[in-house]
């Protein structure tokens, strides 16, 4: 069982990594999900797994490649996402309007 600070330790690292995604590799993503989990487990607290993968992981537009940090400017302002990996200014372009 982990101790209050332990489990803050954790947690205080788990928030670094989420604060700076793009600078996460798939082998760091990996590491973080591990040690969420065991933390989750644990605590019965914190980040779940699926918190701290998806908070990692950089969403691209698989139309143009845009991402949360690098939108697409638009006539109404930034794009948002459609889906996991289109954007709005994309979505527009596959339905001609």
């Amino acid at each position: 069982m982990l101790t209050v600070t332990e489990a803050n330790a954790v947690n205080k690292v788990l928030r670094e990594l989420v604060s700076v995604p793009q600078a996460a590799d798939k082998g760091l993503i990996e590491a973080a999900v591990l040690l969420a989990e065991h933390a989750h487990q644990r605590l019965g607290a914190g980040l779940t797994k699926a918190e701290v993968r998806a908070a990692l992981t950089v969403r691209v537009c698989a139309g143009c490649g845009c991402t949360d940090d690098n939108a697409c400017v638009t006539r109404e302002g930034p794009c948002w996402w459609i889906n996991d990996d289109l954007c709005s200014a994309c979505a527009r372009l596959a339905v001609g309007s």
